[in-house]
């Protein structure tokens, strides 16, 4: 388990605490960081699109950055010790709030999800309202993506994306509380 950070920045506290992904740490920025739910950056190059991201990546050993509304997810590679790099982490995302720059590029145009026929539009709204703000707590994020013949797809994201308890927390968490909602419902499965 990562141990805790925190730094006081511009009168604004940014504190790291360890998620269920022992490989990630969520930080929260202590204020809106004016992104989309959601936006989730896999590599370096994509990057390109988040200036706070970009600090993130120049770090050794970052592997993923998942902005939420007012918290940062950083995973790491497993074989990269927590000690310094979460420091650093929280060093940078202190001295970006403190820059006043943007956490996303003027011109990011976040993907916006297709259609819905009327089952489809019930389901996401059920993601949205009632499964992500809870995933969000331990830094991750769940995305609708589909539904169909019964089993809804979902796209796992943030600190959940290579939790180990990812399977987990859909099978228990996300599985259980969408068939309470959705009597219909066959499986639940993560793309």
């Amino acid at each position: 388990m990562p141990p805790r950070y925190h730094r006081l920045c511009s009168s604004e506290l940014v504190l790291a605490e360890h998620t269920p992904n022992p490989d990630c740490l969520k930080l929260h920025a202590g204020r809106p960081l004016g992104v989309p739910f959601g936006v989730d950056f896999t590599e370096p190059a994509a990057a390109a699109a988040s200036p706070l991201a970009a600090r993130l990546f120049a770090l050794p050993g970052v592997r993923r950055v998942f902005l939420g509304l007012d918290f940062v997810s950083v995973t790491k590679d497993f074989e990269v010790p927590w000690r310094p790099l979460g420091g650093l982490l929280v060093d940078t995302v202190g001295d970006w709030l403190a820059s006043g720059e943007p956490a996303l590029a003027r011109d990011f145009v976040p993907a916006a999800p297709g259609p819905d026929d009327p089952d489809s539009a019930r389901v996401r709204e059920i993601v949205e309202r009632d499964i992500r703000p809870l995933v969000a707590q331990d830094g991750g994020d769940v995305v609708f993506l589909a539904y169909r013949g019964g089993t809804v797809e979902l796209s796992l994201r943030g600190a959940c994306a290579d939790c180990p308890s990812a399977r987990q927390t859909l099978a228990q968490g996300i599985e259980v509380r969408l068939r309470q909602l959705v009597p219909d419902l066959v499986g639940v499965v993560a793309r």
